[in-house]
């Protein structure tokens, strides 16, 4: 038997009307079924899938009317996780339509008291907007719903707080790590928080400020490691007390937080130009709090303060300020400062124990005019001190490399004598001459050698030597 075409048509049809019919029944029986159940346990049963899954929480707001009626109760946001949701939105991936409902359905999850909505938010407003007040009252909240993470950053945060804060805080984190248990669940909660502060913009010049320390008198013992502290298996060794712990989760905090960049930062603009320093102090808060940072003031460049200032045209307060500056810039151990101070010290002071401690502070920074300088010295102060210095020079001039690198320090030291009063009586008496073999020869042009053929002749360390102190002697006043 042949079945036309136009009869497959109509059965087809049939077909597709009976499968709707069957549909439409299976949906109408589930909704009466579903709306049999009492909303209590429609309530938990939706709950405990947005607990779950967002995902799977989404599919079952679009299955039935029912459902996407109880979706929308307090209760399931109050339950809702959030683990597919970022910590901030992506603005230059996400489009304003999707961020504006990511924003809004987060305000209605803290509204209905979801505790990772309010941990999120207190963190937020501590370590980014500087609301200390709210931050710890949107983790107050979060803990008493039974969430540990909230409960850790309140510890920490009243470390930063300090005071009376700080004395809550130690105790609270010392309770937290009592037992190995708990160190677990201290563990899980610092992480929680470093994601979130490796993926914020932490602002707060609190946090960014000078480390916290609880427990002086095992600190030392026991933050290794470059200020790293121990690993997370062993961090309870040696910890006699509650600080002990406390300092341990603060060096990890602290090893998260975008300070040390920001100060990288501001310490290569301070290298660079001063006026750029001052301009980039004056930009933000922040900035201006960290360009105080001792590596800024060690890193900071001098190219632009005068070797000695100008009394007659300065006024005593910009002199004062420049003064007091460049002692802070010592005492952070910048080479420069150092080097000048070394130099000012013995030249113009007449005081070389002072001078080559600075000097040599300095080279151990590789400032490599410090090095030059004492070898200078250590020919005019004779003896052993004459041998060493020699001995140093002429390292200094083995190579071509090495004796462009010595002509720049000259040139350096030559500088700064040219400007300041030479009053140590050792520089201004007889020449100090190392190597009379060699001397006649090595020292020609009415005493002047050109800096391209000043190595021509010269056989020994002692030969070199010479040739330096005679550049240096030529900048000195005569009697």
């Amino acid at each position: 038997m042949v079945i036309s075409r136009h009869s497959r048509k109509n059965i087809n049809m049939k077909s597709i009307a009976r499968r709707r019919n069957n549909n439409k029944l299976i949906k109408e029986n589930f909704s009466s079924s579903i709306e049999s159940l009492p909303n209590e346990l429609l309530i938990d049963i939706v709950a405990r899938v947005a607990s779950f899954s967002f995902k799977n929480f989404i599919n079952v707001k679009l299955s039935c009317k029912v459902l996407n009626e109880i979706a929308h109760e307090r209760y399931v946001y109050h339950k809702a996780i959030l683990v597919d949701f970022p910590i901030e939105p992506s603005w230059q991936k996400d489009k304003e339509e999707n961020i504006n409902k990511v924003t809004s359905f987060m305000e209605l999850c803290r509204e209905c008291g979801n505790t990772e909505a309010l941990y999120r938010k207190g963190v937020m407003d501590f370590f980014k907007n500087d609301r200390p007040e709210l931050a710890v009252e949107l983790l107050k909240q979060a803990a008493k719903g039974g969430h540990i993470g909230a409960l850790y950053v309140i510890g920490i945060i009243g470390v930063f707080l300090g005071g009376e804060f700080k004395r809550k805080g130690v105790m609270l984190i010392g309770n937290m790590k009592e037992t190995e248990i708990l160190r677990k669940v201290t563990r899980e909660c610092r992480k929680s928080l470093e994601e979130i502060l490796k993926n914020i913009w932490v602002k707060n010049p609190l946090v960014l400020g000078e480390r916290p320390t609880c427990c002086t008198i095992q600190h030392q013992h026991r933050v290794r490691r470059n200020g790293w502290p121990l690993d997370s298996d062993n961090e309870q060794v040696d910890f006699h007390c509650h600080a002990c712990s406390c300092d341990v989760e603060i060096a990890y905090i602290i090893s998260v937080l975008p300070r040390v960049l920001l100060t990288e930062i501001v310490a290569k603009v301070a290298s660079s130009s001063f006026k750029d320093l001052i301009n980039v102090k004056l930009s933000c808060k922040i900035f201006n709090k960290v360009a105080k940072k001792r590596y800024v003031y060690q890193k900071v460049t001098l190219v632009d303060f005068p070797i000695e200032p100008s009394w007659k045209k300065q006024t005593q307060e910009k002199i004062d300020g420049v003064t007091s500056f460049m002692e802070l810039c010592r005492k952070c151990e910048n080479t420069e400062a150092l080097y000048r101070k070394g130099v000012m010290d013995f030249f113009k002071n007449d005081k070389p124990e002072v001078a080559m401690e600075f000097l040599k502070q300095a080279a151990n920074g590789d400032h490599f005019g410090a090095l030059y300088v004492i070898g200078i010295i250590g020919v005019f102060l004779g003896d052993e001190y004459k041998q060493k210095g020699v001995k140093l020079i002429g390292i200094m001039k083995e190579t071509e490399a090495l004796r462009k690198i010595t002509r720049q320090c000259r040139k350096s030291l030559v500088e700064i004598l040219k400007i300041i009063w030479v009053k140590n009586p050792l520089i201004l008496g007889k020449r100090p001459a190392r190597c009379t073999i060699q001397h006649e020869e090595n020292i020609r042009r009415n005493g002047w050698l050109d800096s391209d053929d000043e190595h021509v002749h010269i056989h020994c360390d002692a030969c070199s030597c010479d040739v330096e102190i005679t550049y240096i002697i030529d900048v000195l006043p005569t009697n």
